[in-house]
């Protein structure tokens, strides 16, 4: 399969590698869309180390699935899937108290672990979610950043009339101007 594989800050090459083999409670999926973010940038670029190189970059996708392991319960080959690159172990310390994002064995795909600037991925059924088939891949590969953003607005508390300043105009940033606008802020 054809890659995005990065060597070392600013060496980024498309190269033929293996397809990955899954695990029992893993899923093989074919992607059809990765964003590109400021992680991936920050990455690309060394501001932000991987635990090693080489790496496959990428980790705000969307895909079809294309093969499951033995114990997948939850979907099927055919499926639409989003996929959550924040990889959990759901059986450390802090993933058994509802801190997945705090994972001592997981990571992030495309940083610590093989990501989705690939035309495969082996993720675990846990980091999926169904998607509905009217969305389009290039629309659900951005719902990452939207999901982030979101959250940061349940913890806020804009009122209506409220000032709000955000600060960089990517495409997180242009999602908080709207939910301020959304909110009244």
């Amino acid at each position: 399969m054809k890659a995005a594989v990065l060597h070392a800050p600013d060496k980024l090459l498309i190269e033929d590698v293996p397809i990955p083999t899954i695990k029992e409670h893993e899923v093989l999926v074919q992607m059809k869309a990765s964003a590109v973010c400021g992680t991936d940038v920050s990455i690309y670029k060394g501001k932000i180390i991987p635990n090693a190189y080489p790496v496959i970059q990428g980790h705000e996708s969307a895909g079809v699935i294309a093969e499951v392991g033995k114990q997948v319960k939850r979907v099927k080959p055919g499926d639409h899937v989003i996929v959550n690159p924040a990889i959990f172990c759901g059986d450390c310390f802090c993933c058994l108290r509802g801190l997945q994002n705090l994972c001592v064995n997981g990571g992030l795909l495309g940083r610590d672990l093989p990501g989705t600037f690939a035309e495969y991925v082996a993720v675990p059924e846990s980091s999926l979610t169904l998607m509905p088939q009217h969305i389009s891949f290039d629309d659900a590969s951005s719902l990452q950043a939207l999901a982030t953003v979101l959250r940061a607005w349940e913890r806020m508390s804009v009122r209506p009339g409220d000032r709000v300043a955000v600060i960089g105009m990517g495409t997180t940033g242009l999602l908080h101007v709207r939910m301020a606008a959304l909110s009244g802020g």
